[in-house]
């Protein structure tokens, strides 16, 4: 029960502290997290955990549907769809820090772009 305090002869006041503790301490442990992986955050915390990456724009609704596979199993992802080489979309993916990135290619779209080994 809270305590009642005297301000004056007859006034009773009582009192409220409020406490940032646990806000705190969730802000300690993501600076903690940050600093711990330099800035590249775990799988589980990133915002998008995987990019999506076609090789070409024949390859775009195969991998729509590959991205609808991993919003179903529960996993954040976004496709890039962005008109430069796959390998800079790689780049820049890696840069951006998404920890997983999936390439989705026909074999006769790997052949046709020069990625046959």
């Amino acid at each position: 029960m809270p305590k009642l305090w005297r301000r004056l002869a007859y006034e009773c006041v009582r009192l409220l502290f409020i406490k940032r503790c646990s806000l705190g301490s969730i802000e300690r442990f993501v600076a903690i997290l940050l600093e711990h992986h330099r800035g590249n955050l775990p799988f589980w915390v990133v915002p998008e955990q995987i990019v999506v990456a076609p090789v070409s724009v024949d390859q775009l609704e195969y991998a729509r549907a590959a991205a609808e596979i991993f919003h179903a199993a529960g996993l954040r992802c976004i496709i890039d769809e962005a008109n430069e080489t796959l390998s800079r979309r790689i780049v820049a993916a890696h840069d951006q820090g998404h920890p997983d990135i999936c390439n989705c290619w026909t074999e006769r779209g790997v052949r046709r772009h020069g990625y046959d080994s």
